[in-house]
């Protein structure tokens, strides 16, 4: 798949919300570490012509160290780019994403990242949907919106889930429960299953963190997640749902979208990830 394929059917609106909203959801996860661990784990956050770079430069997770939004508000320039590579590599992130929409102007930006040795990667499948009638599903797992009380039982279900090391569940659990995300977990009885969160800006809405601990995927319990927060995104007033999921490759057969596309999530386009290192020898 191209990493610039078009789907003109999505509205030039929810385009807008999808890279910004993005970017204001990484900040604000970003921003949530509590000064002594945002020193421990190299958390930063900076903004540059329109785009925002988060940064946990002693964790070597691309997803914690990306730039988001380069090319939306304005065209990017060779200098801005220069300075968000190097505040990188000179902060010793060992892998970092660069995303591109494709309406990042100019249109040779990713050039402009190979000739700096930042390359393809993958891409990320953006989604959206006009929100209608609640649907209703019966996962038979409880649902709860949830405060920094329950933060750590919602950390230690996601941070496995997405792979990431140990040393970031602290942080996880002191964004739970911080305006204006709001946080959801599913319970079997008593037992913490899966979480999810929500954030909501004017007329649309993101869903993000959604994990689920490993003996109960596949059960509903995402399902129930998804159909509460389009209630609740219904709610608070928004007009679309915008979120993100692996790209559905027949060799890597993505859940997460079809379960999307159930609830009637469209592609609204491929957003190429391309991947950086400190290393500039590992980078060609």
């Amino acid at each position: 798949m191209s990493t610039y394929r078009e789907f003109p059917e999505c509205p030039t609106v929810v385009r807008r919300y999808l890279e910004r909203l993005d970017a204001d959801e990484a900040a604000h996860l970003a921003r949530s570490a509590p000064a002594s661990l945002a020193a421990d784990l190299g958390v930063s956050v900076h903004a540059l012509e329109g785009a925002v770079a988060v940064r946990a430069a002693k964790v070597d997770v691309p997803l914690l160290n990306r730039v988001i939004a380069l090319g939306i508000d304005q065209p990017a320039t060779e200098k801005a780019v220069d300075e968000l590579i190097e505040g990188y590599r000179s902060a010793g992130v060992a892998r970092f994403f660069v995303q591109l929409s494709p309406e990042a102007q100019p249109s040779h930006l990713h050039g402009w990242l190979r000739d700096r040795g930042v390359r393809h990667f993958n891409n990320w499948m953006k989604l959206y949907c006009e929100i209608g009638d609640p649907p209703t599903v019966e996962s038979g797992f409880r649902i709860e919106t949830i405060d920094a009380g329950q933060a750590s039982a919602f950390a230690s279900i996601l941070v496995p889930a997405y792979g990431w090391p140990d040393v970031v569940i602290p942080w996880m659990a002191a964004w739970v429960g911080t305006p204006p995300t709001r946080y959801y977990m599913s319970f079997d009885g008593d037992r913490p299953v899966a979480t999810a969160a929500l954030y909501v800006d004017g007329d649309a809405a993101w869903l993000g963190a959604a994990a689920t601990d490993a003996a109960y995927r596949g059960r509903g319990a995402q399902s129930g997640l998804i159909a509460r927060r389009i209630a609740d995104a219904k709610t608070a007033g928004c007009h679309w749902l915008i979120t993100e999921t692996a790209e559905d490759r027949p060799d890597r057969p993505a859940r997460s979208f079809h379960n999307l596309v159930r609830f009637g999530f469209k592609i609204a386009y491929a957003r190429g990830n391309y991947l950086g290192r400190s290393d500039r020898s590992q980078s060609n």
